[in-house]
């Protein structure tokens, strides 16, 4: 690959990857070596509820956060 500085790699959620990367040019090549990939950890969302009694009718909203 002439551009390397386009290469792109995008590591899966919640997995790990390992990768032979090489290097040549005119005048010989370096040999494989191994690259360890740990993608991101998966976070799962949390649910807290404070009152787990809620007066609701049809007509009142009722509020929800994400924190």
């Amino acid at each position: 690959m002439s551009q390397l500085s386009q290469l792109t790699y995008v590591p899966v959620a919640g997995h790990s990857d390992t990768l032979l990367v090489g290097a040549s040019d005119a005048d010989g090549f370096s040999g494989w070596s191994n690259l360890q990939i740990n993608g991101p950890v998966l976070t799962p969302p949390v649910v807290t509820i404070p009152d787990p009694t809620v007066n609701a009718s049809s007509t009142a909203p009722i509020t929800m956060s994400r924190w």
